[in-house]
């Protein structure tokens, strides 16, 4: 499986997000990260 790691600069927050992309076929999902979570913790 494809893993892709990407910073997208947002201006409301004031910093760069991080957004990581895995596979490359197949319908998107969006998955918010938990209240307290990091953006790789999906990553199996």
């Amino acid at each position: 499986m494809q893993r892709r790691h990407e910073m997208i600069p947002s201006q409301p927050m004031g910093r760069s997000m991080h957004v990581w992309c895995y596979g490359h076929w197949g319908a998107p999902l969006l998955v918010f990260p938990s209240a307290a979570g990091f953006a790789h913790e999906w990553d199996a």
